[in-house]
């Protein structure tokens, strides 16, 4: 386990997949409340992929942000083909 300096943050940017898959993919997932004197309310998550790297913390106004993204994701095509010569699956989807 790491132990992480709170007070020494960077931020980096990650798509809504990749933060369903840290989250997905956490071996600790931590919910903060105001009283937590070095970070705002919000989780923090330490994925199985990037566990020894970084620990992530997600305030609850980037939470809602993340949250109303996903709600209004729309797709419009949908398009799934399969080769049967390579037996492979593909797939597009426009939104």
């Amino acid at each position: 386990m790491e132990n992480y300096d709170l007070k020494c943050q960077s931020w980096i940017s990650l798509s809504v997949g990749e933060i369903a898959n840290e989250i997905i993919h956490s071996s600790y997932l931590m919910v903060l409340d105001s009283n937590e004197p070095n970070c705002e309310s919000g989780i923090l998550v330490a994925s199985d992929w990037n566990m020894q790297r970084r620990l992530l913390h997600f305030s609850e106004s980037t939470l809602d942000e993340i949250f109303q993204k996903v709600l209004a994701d729309q797709i419009y095509i949908a398009k799934d083909t399969w080769d049967p010569v390579t037996n492979s699956v593909s797939h597009s989807r426009l939104s």
